[in-house]
């Protein structure tokens, strides 16, 4: 069975793109943090 290499291809944009908004909303997990306790 031979894919197309696109298919492979939009299979790893899927996978970056998802790992990214993990990432991002890590990020912006621990930023939340660190405002909540600059403002106590």
């Amino acid at each position: 069975l031979k894919l197309p290499h696109y298919v492979d291809f939009q299979a790893e944009l899927d996978l970056v793109r998802r790992m990214r908004a993990e990432y991002e909303a890590r990020e912006n997990e621990g930023k939340a943090e660190e405002k909540r306790e600059a403002a106590e």
